[in-house]
């Protein structure tokens, strides 16, 4: 048999990366990224570009076999406190993250839900969409964790079970989910790691800790849950 098609959304950054590997034995996968050079399977594309978003849907509605689209777009970084107000910048962090999310949902929602088979998009969010971080973990560290994550975060997991319920209202084979990791470990330096161990009672997690619940939500009819990951912190 042909192997199924999935579209992984920022590709090009660890979680995006790290999918890729969990799933490329058993499916193709399509990337797309606003880092990275067009090619066969490889699409360059800023989400939060409707004209751009538009362009590339329509070369892909042209494949056959693609079942599922995953996101793990992080468009725009701030390490900024939320104390030291630039609001020019959280207006770009902002817009960047919840429209690039807008166009994510809006636009796999439109192409699957004109498919005749069961089809799967899901949300790779964060445990701080739904919970407000432990601050102490950021002591003596050149860390911080930007109001305008958790804002966007909190937005994502809205935002995916908003889409999950019109699909299911209108009778869609379109499954949305979220996933809501802790932690991941990305050579984050010494002192945040031991502050994250002390205060949360776990080590970060690795960047495979999300295999079982994709495979899952690939495999399963499941919709409009959000799964939280935390390799056992207490948060």
């Amino acid at each position: 048999m042909r192997k199924k098609y999935i579209i992984v959304v920022g590709s090009n950054g660890l979680i995006g990366k790290s999918i890729i590997k969990i799933l490329i034995k058993n499916y193709k996968i399509i990337k797309i990224d606003k880092n990275i050079k067009n090619n066969l399977d490889s699409y360059k594309c800023d989400m939060s570009k409707f004209s751009e978003v538009n362009k590339v849907i329509n070369i892909l509605s042209k494949k056959k076999n693609i079942f599922a689209a995953i996101n793990t777009i992080y468009p725009y970084k701030s390490s900024d406190h939320f104390l030291n107000h630039d609001l020019n910048k959280f207006k770009k962090y902002i817009n960047s993250h919840i429209i690039s999310y807008y166009n994510f949902n809006l636009f796999f929602y439109n192409y699957f839900s004109s498919l005749n088979f069961d089809t799967k998009i899901i949300n790779i969010s964060s445990i701080y969409g739904s919970k407000i971080p432990n601050f102490k973990i950021y002591d003596q560290t050149n860390i911080k964790s930007p109001i305008e994550y958790s804002l966007s975060k909190a937005s994502l997991n809205m935002m995916s079970k908003y889409f999950a319920t019109w699909s299911k209202f209108n009778k869609k084979k379109v499954y949305f989910n979220t996933i809501s990791p802790a932690g991941i470990e990305d050579n984050q330096e010494k002192k945040f790691k031991l502050n994250y161990k002390k205060i949360y009672k776990a080590q970060m997690l690795k960047t495979n800790s999300l295999k079982n619940i994709v495979n899952r939500l690939l495999l399963k009819k499941i919709n409009g849950k959000n799964f939280i990951i935390t390799g056992g912190a207490k948060i």
